[in-house]
């Protein structure tokens, strides 16, 4: 969405500008209204991990009511990383781009940007490198975030996922709500 972005403000294409610009309270309004929807949702879903643990099924079930045994580590071959699929991928990818572009202070900051460095119009190459450069950030960000989980992916046992599932989903819902809100108040 960033590159999507960068792309509209950097080569001036107006009519997409101009209808984000003239929709902004609309957008605000509507971006604001689904981050509340998905940061409650957030909040009060408890996912898939408790299920997870408490699956008779599953090697690793049931780690919090055996303290003295250790939790075997999540790791590639493990019954969880199977359970994902192509699908679940593809609706958390578009569900995450629709947020992002329901958003229209990005565009405009990619604008504001833009023009305070002049890139202009007629400044084709600049508007292609700055476009590059925004699509490599967020390429470089998401690697660095991606390689980060992979990494302490094998180091976390079930029950400290499972714990900082439940702490996290309660902060960042809470968060996602809270962007909603001043969405909302901001589109007034």
């Amino acid at each position: 969405a960033d590159g999507l972005y960068g792309m509209v403000a950097a080569f001036g294409l107006t009519a997409v500008s101009d209808f984000l610009v003239g929709y902004s309270s609309w957008l605000r309004i509507g971006g604001g209204l689904f981050l509340c929807y998905l940061g409650l949702t957030t909040f009060l879903n408890g996912g898939n991990m408790k299920s997870l643990l408490a699956s008779p099924s599953n090697p690793l079930s049931n780690p919090l009511s055996n303290p003295g045994k250790p939790s075997l580590p999540i790791s590639h071959s493990s019954p969880t990383a199977s359970r994902v699929s192509g699908a679940a991928l593809f609706s958390a990818y578009t569900s995450t781009l629709a947020l992002t572009l329901a958003n229209p202070a990005t565009i405009l900051s990619f604008v504001a940007i833009f023009a305070g460095l002049g890139i202009t119009q007629s400044a084709y190459l600049d508007s292609v490198t700055l476009v590059f450069g925004v699509f490599s950030g967020s390429i470089l960000w998401w690697l660095v975030l991606v390689s980060g989980v992979a990494y302490l992916r094998d180091r976390l046992t079930p029950a400290r996922l499972f714990r900082f599932n439940q702490f996290s989903r309660k902060v960042f819902g809470g968060l996602i709500i809270g962007f909603g809100v001043v969405a909302l108040a901001s589109a007034i």
